[in-house]
């Protein structure tokens, strides 16, 4: 919403893609579901104020809803009803300002966050993408015991930021939000590809963002996002006994060729993403990007929800 709200469009690019790893459900993800009638009810307060506010800044919007999109929002474009900007930032202090920049001379960083019993996936991550690595862990150890585990598991190029779980005032609560920016705190490439750790990368994903089509269509434009598609396998590790062999068992299941991702679909073990929110993910493309050739980019005509989050 706020990037669309902003002038940003989106285009989808063929050929990478993501899948869901079908982790056991977090601590984090229970303590949630306990008190999900109070926390969705305050997040949902939250968002409706932010959605008045966005409602009060200027519109550089490009990208239009489609005709059937639901309405986000009953906030019209005057700003009424607007919380006070106070509430929001519009900008981060010492962020770099957008601006064209040469083919040559674009390069990206991959971003995540996770905590310490999901460093292990960072194995897969690091052993495909070959760029710059931004990550940000929620840990009681120190730095240097994370980043030992880290080139341990493969990673060679990456910034690290900690969050101590001790100086943490959310007890027991996940803090995705902070962790995220701490992660993009640590990118000084041109552009970042931003993905939850337990979304695994295919593993041309670094090759097919340095073809030439996708960074001209960046370079082209300072406002332009571009979408790799999420799917999600079908399995979970539920019981804790042998939790490390279902792990390698449904690591070796996860594709990470177009191929086998193809495959997978037919089977039915691999599908879309949170099929069952269309609102999230129903904007992709995925039919047309199964054609879609690698590395090329396909504009996304319109968003069918304010709500999509590729």
């Amino acid at each position: 919403m706020h990037l669309r709200r902003a002038g940003y469009a989106f285009s989808q690019v063929g050929g990478a893609f993501l899948v869901h790893y079908p982790h056991r459900e977090s601590d984090s993800k229970k303590l949630w579901a306990k008190k999900a009638g109070i926390k969705r009810g305050a997040v949902e307060a939250i968002f409706e104020n932010f959605t008045s506010w966005l409602h009060s800044l200027p519109n550089e919007e490009r990208l239009a809803l489609c005709p059937t999109a639901p309405a986000s929002s009953n906030h019209e474009d005057d700003g009424k009803d607007a919380i006070a900007p106070a509430k929001f930032a519009r900008t981060t202090e010492g962020a770099p300002i957008c601006r064209k920049v040469d083919p040559q001379d674009i390069s990206y960083t991959l971003v995540t966050q996770l905590s310490d019993n999901r460093l292990w996936m960072m194995k897969r991550h690091c052993s495909g993408w070959k760029s710059n690595v931004s990550l940000a862990v929620f840990t009681n150890r120190t730095k240097d015991a994370v980043e030992e585990d880290l080139v341990k598991l493969g990673c060679r190029s990456f910034s690290l930021s900690t969050l101590q779980m001790a100086d943490y005032p959310g007890l027991g609560e996940y803090p995705v939000n902070v962790l995220r920016n701490l992660a993009i705190s640590g990118v000084e490439t041109s552009h970042f590809l931003y993905i939850d750790s337990d979304f695994w990368l295919s593993e041309n994903a670094d090759d097919v963002l340095m073809k030439r089509e996708v960074k001209g269509a960046l370079s082209k434009d300072p406002k332009q996002a571009i979408v790799i598609p999420a799917y999600e396998l079908h399995s979970k590790c539920e019981k804790p006994k042998d939790l490390i062999g279902c792990r390698k068992e449904k690591s070796r299941m996860m594709p990470q060729k177009k191929e086998e991702l193809l495959e997978r679909i037919k089977d039915g073990s691999v599908s879309v993403f949170d099929h069952r929110n269309p609102r999230g993910h129903g904007t992709t493309m995925y039919d047309l990007w199964e054609a879609q050739g690698s590395g090329t980019v396909a504009p996304i005509p319109c968003l069918k929800s304010d709500r999509y989050e590729p």
